[in-house]
């Protein structure tokens, strides 16, 4: 603290204050701080967007999915040798989020342990369904 008093003393500062703490969202909170809901109020819910979702693991999917979290039509692409639909559910939270924010998207879950498994094994079958990247 008085390293905070000996700043807020200095005449070239103008505040002082705690750092930020994060904290969670809960299942679509994202939506309203992004604004989103008054883009899918104008219809705008990301129809004819594809969106893929990069990650190491993507755990509890299929739960997610039952649970109308994540789009039964999502499709998996597996790059990870060992299981990635098993284990961490960080990529399937992104693709909560994802599912929320543009519920019309197309959305494609990569499991990828690194940048080189995704360029130096045979493409998986369900990668040739990626559209590929385009930029107006």
């Amino acid at each position: 603290m008085r390293a905070a008093a000996a700043f807020h003393a200095d005449g070239d500062v103008a505040a002082v204050r705690p750092s930020s703490r994060p904290y969670a969202l809960g299942f679509d909170e994202g939506v309203g701080a992004t604004n989103a809901t008054a883009w899918q109020a104008r219809g705008l819910r990301g129809a004819g967007v594809a969106v893929a979702v990069i990650d190491l693991r993507f755990g509890g999917l299929r739960e997610a999915q039952a649970a109308g979290l994540v789009p039964a039509s999502a499709v998996d692409v597996e790059y990870c040798p060992n299981a990635g639909f098993l284990g961490n559910r960080h990529g399937t939270a992104v693709a909560e989020v994802v599912a929320a924010e543009a519920p019309a998207a197309r959305i494609y879950l990569i499991c990828a342990e690194d940048i080189v498994s995704l360029g130096a094994t045979k493409p998986p079958p369900a990668a040739a369904a990626i559209p590929p990247l385009q930029r107006p």
